[in-house]
């Protein structure tokens, strides 16, 4: 039994570790663009961006569309990973189901690169969660 948790634990770790690394070195490429992640039992150091993607056309509506979200997860575009800097404003969603931003003044511009933020926006205590869906700006 301790094996077999150790293996788990492993891999656990091995596809965490895999997802951080892969995700900022993914190749450019047309909206929408996808996301998913595992998301921590604590709110420490919970927050993920996905890569930043440039704005290359001024047509588009920013959005977020989780197709798995269960807890209380609050979304965010902003012009940095893993940054405080909202360059739209924060959507939090615990269902699936498409949302559109709202760009912050002086955002938005084409040319610009922008990320995907998420994180738990809940108090209390949380079992770790699965989100995935695509977004756009």
């Amino acid at each position: 039994m301790k094996k077999i948790k150790k293996v788990v634990s492993l891999m656990l770790l091995t596809f965490i570790v895999a997802s951080v690394v892969a995700v900022p070195v993914m190749a450019a490429t047309d909206p929408p663009y996808s996301y998913g992640w595992l998301m921590p039992a604590e709110f420490k150091g919970s927050a993920r961006s996905t890569a930043l993607m440039e704005k290359t056309s001024a047509y588009t509506t920013p959005y977020v569309n989780p197709s798995i979200n269960t807890l209380p997860t609050a979304y965010y575009l902003s012009p940095a990973r893993l940054s405080t800097i909202n360059a739209t404003d924060e959507i939090t969603l615990n269902a699936p189901g498409k949302r559109n931003f709202t760009w912050r003044s002086g955002y938005g511009g084409v040319g610009q690169s922008y990320c995907l933020t998420a994180y738990p926006n809940m108090n209390g205590d949380w079992d770790e969660y699965t989100i995935r869906g695509t977004w756009s700006h």
